[in-house]
């Protein structure tokens, strides 16, 4: 890759891989939104051409200067309250083929999209890219057929589409409403987490290592395909918690759920695929990445 284009750059993974890409000395066109409120997030380097464009104007932008992938990161309407709206959402779908059209225009020969574990719903078994997809709200059912249709488009245009499906990333730049964050602000403000039972079997990756997975991917795309993009370690969401316990310290008060419940729906990916294709192995730990996470956090305050 020598030039490349990032829509949603001020996302969690867009962060993350602009940072991976600028390691590798590769160009990068950063599309984000005007009125994002990460933009200084973004690492500062020659090699980053900022855009501002909300992700219905993509139709609007022409690179003079030809690129060779484009990785769309961009998805609107992500919060609990506009996940499930199926028009919302719907709109995602237009802007995945819009950036297709964007990848088409600027020459790209490979287009990477981010879809989602939720595309698979609820499944009881080991995940892989063969898994009957499931998706119950309309988060997982519109990203579903944004990689579907992103991939038909692909093949008219005959560009590779590697459509990724992503598990649980988090990391400093996450939001506050996932447990991660939730249970490091407990922490900080003294005041005692409370967490489910942990029995479902839950996967974490951090960040970083989501970063060089989608610069490796960009690297060695040889072909269309679905691809999983998550951590090493299936294993209790229980064990994730007390490896959190472990690195927040022992001034972290906390409590499990005794209540039982009915089933415990958790995330069990495959990531053979990944690794074949990558040969990329993650770096951080989950409680190294705690540990980076609560860094930010006292940093943050302080400033």
């Amino acid at each position: 890759m020598n030039n490349v284009i990032v829509t949603g750059a001020t996302s969690m993974i867009g962060i993350a891989t602009i940072k991976a890409l600028i390691l590798h000395g590769v160009r990068i066109f950063a599309i984000s939104r005007k009125d994002s409120k990460r933009r200084c997030a973004l690492p500062t380097s020659e090699l980053i051409t900022y855009i501002e464009c909300d992700l219905d104007s993509l139709g609007k932008i022409n690179f003079e200067e030809a690129c060779d992938t484009l990785f769309h990161f961009g998805w609107g309407f992500t919060d609990r309250t506009t996940r499930d709206n199926p028009y919302l959402q719907l709109k995602n779908v237009q802007y995945t083929l819009d950036a297709v059209e964007l990848a088409k225009r600027s020459g790209c020969k490979v287009f990477i999209g981010a879809g989602s574990q939720a595309e698979y719903g609820f499944q009881n078994n080991l995940i892989d890219e063969n898994a009957q997809e499931r998706p119950t709200v309309c988060y997982g059912i519109t990203k579903l057929a944004a990689g579907k249709l992103a991939r038909k488009l692909c093949e008219q245009y005959e560009m590779l589409c590697i459509w990724t499906r992503i598990f649980s990333v988090y990391g400093v730049n996450d939001s506050d409403n996932v447990m991660t964050s939730y249970a490091v602000n407990q922490f900080l403000k003294g005041e005692k987490a409370y967490f489910s039972k942990g029995l479902q079997i839950w996967n974490y990756l951090f960040e970083e290592d989501a970063g060089n997975y989608f610069y490796a991917i960009g690297e060695n795309a040889k072909e269309s395909m679905i691809l999983n993009v998550a951590g090493c370690e299936n294993k209790p969401l229980r064990e994730f918690v007390q490896e959190m316990v472990k690195a927040l310290g022992k001034d972290f008060q906390y409590e499990f759920s005794d209540e039982e419940s009915a089933s415990y729906n958790g995330i069990e990916p495959c990531i053979n695929k990944l690794e074949s294709l990558t040969g990329y192995v993650p770096t951080v730990s989950f409680e190294e990445g705690i540990k980076r996470i609560l860094e930010r956090r006292i940093s943050d305050e302080k400033n």
